[in-house]
């Protein structure tokens, strides 16, 4: 997939199909949006677009004083775009001036007269331009101006509820990964350079990677206890994750520890790969250390036992899609 960060790089070809948001999270309803831009795309021998913008725009708008914890910063955003196997990713850099630009005016000059839209597709709720007043019925209209043509996307559902980022957002700020992973269609993840901790871990007999974690904004789940999946060295091991200020051990900052099952070998310096099964229970202040080991040794067998179903439902689910 080719990356173009400017509007001015990007070449002009009359023949593309693309689609415009922020896509926070490339979640399933994304996800149907991009794959309905490919299969346009080679019905009519075009080439597959995609823009975006960085930074979120809202950060912009508000001047700095609110924006969304991100679901996939942006070079995260990239590799996912990038195996949904469209040919090119515009990343358009948002700056006020930009927030300014009227919907008719980015339409003409930019989508149609700079990059060659012949034609888009978006979701059913995306508004864009100043004042988000632009959308699927200004972009049918102009469509008939210009010659091209504007397919809307309706909204995907994961039991009765509307697939969305703001709803994934608040599923993992409640510590709910499940239901966030089904609206993603992937396990929410975090990746990051393990760091030097103080070794507490090691010392009550479960040593952990402290993870410093990568991309600008990235939304952390709840404080809590997790099964986590971890990616590191090109393997995949088990494990439970801690998320929070480690009470019983007088913890005094904000902390992602990762215990791997059955693993001891020094991370330092390593970047791994967290993926984010299943909460297992709030974090909480212990009387001593030796009710906080004997908790441990509970969620431990605990996220042994939920990664071992989920994993066999992925393998289940792998198995299904095979016979079809």
């Amino acid at each position: 997939m080719n990356v173009y960060r400017s509007i001015e790089n990007i070449p002009f070809d009359t023949n593309s199909v693309l689609t415009i948001g922020t896509f926070d999270g490339i979640h399933l309803g994304h996800q149907k949006i991009l794959e309905s831009v490919k299969k346009s795309a080679e019905e009519r021998s075009a080439r597959s677009i995609c823009v975006t913008f960085y930074p979120h725009p809202q950060k912009v708008v508000s001047g700095g004083r609110s924006s969304p914890a991100l679901l996939t910063p942006i070079e995260e955003k990239i590799e996912l775009i990038a195996a949904m196997g469209l040919d090119c990713l515009l990343v358009i850099p948002f700056t006020r001036q930009f927030s300014e630009m009227n919907p008719e005016e980015f339409i003409e000059d930019v989508l149609v007269k700079k990059i060659g839209a012949t034609h888009f597709v978006i979701g059913y709720n995306h508004a864009f331009g100043r004042d988000r007043t632009g959308g699927g019925d200004l972009l049918k209209t102009m469509g008939l101006r210009f010659g091209f043509t504007v397919e809307v996307v309706d909204p995907v559902y994961i039991d009765d509820t509307k697939i969305s980022s703001t709803g994934i957002r608040n599923a993992l700020i409640a510590g709910n990964v499940r239901l966030a992973n089904k609206m993603l269609g992937r396990n929410y993840s975090l990746s990051g350079i393990v760091g030097r901790g103080k070794n507490r871990g090691r010392v009550i007999g479960f040593p952990t990677a402290n993870i410093v974690v990568r991309g600008e904004g990235k939304l952390i789940p709840a404080d809590g206890v997790y099964a986590v999946i971890v990616h590191l060295w090109n393997k995949i091991y088990t494990g439970m994750a801690n998320i929070g200020y480690r009470p019983t051990l007088d913890g005094r900052e904000h902390e992602i520890e990762v215990n791997i099952h059955e693993f001891s070998a020094d991370l330092y310096g390593e970047i791994l790969q967290i993926d984010f099964v299943d909460r297992i229970r709030d974090e909480k202040h212990f009387d001593s250390v030796d009710d906080l080991i004997v908790q441990i040794k509970k969620d431990r067998e605990k996220s042994k036992k939920l990664l071992s179903d989920k994993l066999l439902e992925d393998l289940n689910e792998f198995n299904e899609r095979g016979k079809g």
